[in-house]
């Protein structure tokens, strides 16, 4: 990946994450789990972003089978709700694109 190609993703991730005050981090890796891009409001928020998006990436592509196996159609979207936050993924075409939010965001 070029220089200039990561930093085309970075400008559109942060797009992203300034559009709702309450997403942490966000995530585009490729469906193998390779990070492509990432872009965090708090630096101070320390996490394997390697290893979440490839975490998203597996759990994407793996209901995303699943769905497939059952003709359900095409995913939309992966929501994990937890005490402390939430993690949105969705597919990007060839990629997964993680949000990693508070836990009041709601994703539309």
């Amino acid at each position: 990946m070029s220089a200039l190609s990561t930093k085309n993703f970075n400008a559109i991730l942060s797009k992203i994450i300034k559009a709702e005050p309450g997403i942490k981090k966000v995530i585009l890796v490729d469906r193998t789990g390779l990070t492509i891009a990432h872009v965090s409001k708090f630096s101070y928020y320390p996490i394997d972003i390697d290893g979440i998006g490839a975490i998203a990436s597996a759990v994407f592509c793996a209901s995303e089978e699943q769905g497939r196996n059952l003709e359900l159609g095409e995913l939309s979207i992966v929501t994990s709700e937890f005490e402390s936050g939430k993690i949105f993924a969705a597919s990007t075409g060839k990629g997964v694109l993680c949000l990693i939010s508070d836990p009041d965001v709601n994703i539309g």
